[in-house]
């Protein structure tokens, strides 16, 4: 009966230890996501404006059904500088967004732009509802429209080619078409950012569809993924940039503030349950969620669209669920 007890005793005090280490582990990890958010705030320093310009599309963008012409369209052609004053190196992923938040609460929309793709990149996709035209086949696109709530959006390859949809607007651009001197202009900025180094970025996002400004409630850039490697490993975070309307000057939209948030998976839970946080960034933390934690994003989406009536929060949660 004694060896039983002892016995026991021993389980009980290992399984004491291990929930120990465990809790202690976590708390260090959190303790070092916050340490790195920290120096990550402070120690990039991004500078530059960003122009927002009304325009037309020309004749070789279309809709089809309806006669081709002229179409509005919006640009916001963002020109910064980022300093990388941190200690790491810092790998900028392949997208960027902007996007629009309603005053509603509920509805979202922007642009975003997929750079440097291959063939082999695994973008979430769908079928487009545009026939290609051939007619043989559908395009695919992004689900920006599902799940980010996003109706414009481009995906340039590394071979040259893009394809742009702005709303139910397509155009495609194959890899041999000459390049124009201002739309290269406008792409640069993503890859290796070194450490005590400025670079250029420097993009043009379109628009077919937007909010009306009396409805903003804010615009906000995001920028590309930041992946950087310390004693902990590798690490992935976001760097938002939160715009000012223009006063003076109509078309220029400032930095007012940034914010980083990690893509830990405990970060991104804990934004997308708290009904305080901006739906905006709930949003985007459910989309990055899905993207960063495929496998463990159930629970928190089921619990946070449990306490949804409407809105694209409930349809980017019901999107991953499906």
């Amino acid at each position: 009966m004694k060896t039983k007890m002892v016995v026991l005793c021993c389980l009980v005090g290992v399984v004491v230890l291990v929930c120990l280490a465990l809790y202690f582990t976590l708390q260090t990890a959190s303790a070092s996501s916050t340490k790195v958010k920290s120096v990550l705030g402070n120690g990039l320093r991004v500078n530059g404006f960003i122009t927002r310009k009304e325009g037309t599309k020309p004749l070789y963008t279309f809709k089809l059904g309806s006669p081709s012409g002229q179409m509005p369209i919006r640009t916001w052609y963002v020109n910064l500088e980022i300093t990388n004053d941190t200690p790491w190196v810092i790998e900028l992923g392949n997208d960027v967004m902007l996007v629009e938040g309603h005053t509603n609460g509920k509805i979202v929309n922007g642009s975003a732009l997929y750079a440097n793709l291959t063939e082999k990149d695994n973008i979430f996709i769908e079928p487009s509802p545009i026939p290609s035209l051939k007619g043989e086949s559908k395009h695919q696109r992004p689900v920006l429209m599902s799940s980010y709530g996003i109706e414009n959006y481009e995906l340039r390859y590394q071979n040259g080619s893009r394809m742009c949809f702005l709303k139910d607007y397509f155009e495609f651009q194959p890899a041999h078409q000459p390049r124009a001197e201002k739309d290269e202009a406008y792409y640069c900025g993503f890859g290796e950012l070194p450490d005590k180094q400025t670079r250029p970025f420097v993009v043009a996002l379109e628009q077919g569809s937007w909010i009306k400004d009396e409805f903003y409630g804010d615009v906000r850039l995001v920028l590309p993924k930041m992946t950087l490697t310390n004693k902990k490993g590798v690490q992935n975070y976001r760097l938002v940039l939160y715009l000012s309307s223009p006063k003076d000057d109509k078309e220029k939209w400032h930095i007012k503030r940034n914010e980083v948030i990690s893509l830990e998976f405990e970060e991104l839970s804990r934004l997308v349950q708290t009904p305080e946080t901006n739906f905006v960034t709930r949003i985007l933390a459910a989309n990055w969620l899905a993207e960063e934690h495929p496998m463990r994003c159930g629970d928190p989406l089921s619990i946070t669209a449990k306490t949804l009536e409407e809105g694209q929060l409930l349809n980017t949660c019901l999107w991953f669920l499906k």
